[in-house]
């Protein structure tokens, strides 16, 4: 979601000679509302602050804040062509605009479509992460620490759950993403992902690691 986002609220079409670099992405309040009604939100940020509210920690108070007020409004959305100079940038730029509120229903629609498939793909007997290894790895994200380690009695830790790990990500972006302050949003994201990518290739090692040498890392 980091990719050439500078201006949130722009939809980003990047024209090149060579086709694998021509690409576009909606900006960033409209996949946020996508997100949003697909996954229930509003029930999801219930659910959120009650669960981290047991945990009594301040590092997760701006995080209830963030989600409260995550960024999905998108009538203000523009289209912004890259480069500008390219000869076909005004005449595509004319045609999306004019139709920009199509576009929008079009994309909601697909997004519909892919509802029921995708539920249908996810393991509904996946345990809940426990809200506390969240917030352990929540703040070590906080800190740019790559999150694969849960604190116990022991030196080592424990390795943490892949889902914990993907939802710790997924709401530090978010939090990220709601911060009036913005700016240096793409900068951050991409070093929360580059974190996240290396946390689950850590704990996938560990775990081959722990097949073989039972008893040396709780897993």
């Amino acid at each position: 979601m980091s990719w050439g986002k500078n201006d949130k609220s722009a939809w980003d079409i990047s024209l090149r000679p060579d086709e694998i670099s021509t690409r576009s992405c909606p900006s960033f309040p409209f996949r946020l509302s996508l997100i949003g009604e697909w996954v229930k939100f509003d029930s999801l940020r219930s659910d959120i602050a009650k669960d981290f509210a047991k945990l009594n920690s301040p590092k997760i108070t701006n995080l209830q804040d963030a989600t409260a007020g995550l960024p999905v409004e998108h009538s203000a959305d523009k289209i912004r062509i890259q480069p500008p100079s390219s000869n076909d940038a005004t005449a595509i730029s004319d045609v999306l605009e004019s139709h920009f509120s199509e576009m929008k229903e079009a994309l909601k629609g697909f997004a519909a479509d892919c509802d029921e498939p995708v539920k249908r793909w996810c393991d509904e007997t996946t345990p809940s992460v426990d809200s506390a290894t969240v917030a352990e790895l929540l703040h070590r994200l906080e800190n740019h620490i790559l999150p694969n380690i849960v604190r116990n009695e022991t030196l080592l830790g424990k390795c943490a759950p892949f889902p914990a790990i993907l939802i710790a990500s997924a709401l530090f972006r978010l939090q990220l993403l709601a911060r009036e302050d913005s700016g240096n949003a793409a900068r951050e994201i991409a070093i929360i992902e580059r974190l996240t990518a290396k946390a689950l290739e850590v704990t996938y090692v560990h775990r081959g690691y722990k097949a073989l040498f039972p008893g040396d890392l709780e897993v």
